[in-house]
C-alpha cells in the first residue's frame, strides 16, 4: 500500500479536546491510516491511502465537528 501524507490548517479548535475529537474522526475514515491534531499549530497531519482515501471526506469531517479548513494551496503528485 501506498500512503500520502496531508497536512490541513483548522481553525476554530479552542480546547485539546478538540483535537482529540478530531483526530478520531479523521482516524474512522476509509483509508486513513495515521492521524495527528495539533491544538497548538492548529494543524493536522494526516497519513491515507489515496485508493481509498478523499481530501474531500477529511475536510467534511472536520466541518462536521464545527470546525473549519483553512484554504491552502496543496501539490499532490500524479501518475500515469
Amino acid at each position: 500500500m501506498s500512503t500520502r501524507q496531508l497536512s490541513l490548517a483548522i481553525q476554530g479548535m479552542y480546547c485539546a479536546q478538540c483535537a482529540v475529537r478530531t483526530e478520531r474522526a479523521l482516524l474512522q475514515l476509509d483509508g486513513v491510516v495515521g492521524a495527528q491534531v495539533n491544538y497548538a499549530t492548529e494543524r493536522a497531519t494526516v497519513t491515507f491511502d489515496p485508493k481509498h482515501g478523499r481530501v474531500s471526506e477529511m475536510v467534511s469531517a472536520v466541518r462536521a465537528l464545527e470546525f473549519d479548513v483553512a484554504a491552502e494551496r496543496m501539490r499532490l503528485p500524479l501518475r500515469d
